[in-house]
């Protein structure tokens, strides 16, 4: 009867880790799913015709040369541009501050919704750059430490 004991004890012990684990994994695996935002273009969003009020989706492309207006009503900025991929344009309206690096026929990630008017409602602007990107507060150091590494790489020959 003591084995019998052991045997049942083990089994519990093993079902509540089992459980344990489960239960975990399901809410860490559940959290990241309903946190996920996806990427697409504008050709795949009106291709797919977004419903109004759906999931948080991302939509990536250039910024269209002459389309961004600038708006300012009472202490709100409104921006309306245009995303395009190449093939396929898709308005955005914005309001907020945007980011330093988003201008006309740069990359941008925008994120938000598309909404009944076929227009996406971005809450989110995220400016892309090349790796050659330096913040203008150091260009002037770098420039600086070049000329120093310039003079000390001469000085030691």
């Amino acid at each position: 009867m003591n084995k019998l004991k052991r045997t049942r004890r083990r089994w519990a012990l093993a079902g509540s880790v089992l459980l344990v684990v489960g239960a975990v994994a399901y809410l860490a695996f559940g959290s990241f799913q309903a946190n996920l935002v996806y990427f697409h273009t504008p050709t795949e969003i009106l291709q797919k015709e977004q419903r109004d009020s759906g999931p948080k989706i991302r939509v990536g492309g250039m910024v269209e040369d002459g389309s961004l207006r600038r708006t300012v009503e009472g202490q709100k900025m409104k921006l309306d541009f245009v995303v395009t991929d190449g093939r396929t344009r898709l308005p955005v309206r914005f309001e907020g501050i945007p980011p330093d690096l988003f201008k006309e026929k740069q990359g941008a990630v925008v994120e938000g919704w598309w909404t009944k008017e076929k227009v996406f409602k971005a809450d989110v602007i995220m400016a892309k750059h090349d790796e050659n990107y330096m913040p203008i507060k150091m260009e002037g150091s770098a420039d600086d430490a070049r000329a120093k590494a310039g003079k000390t790489m001469k000085e030691s020959r």
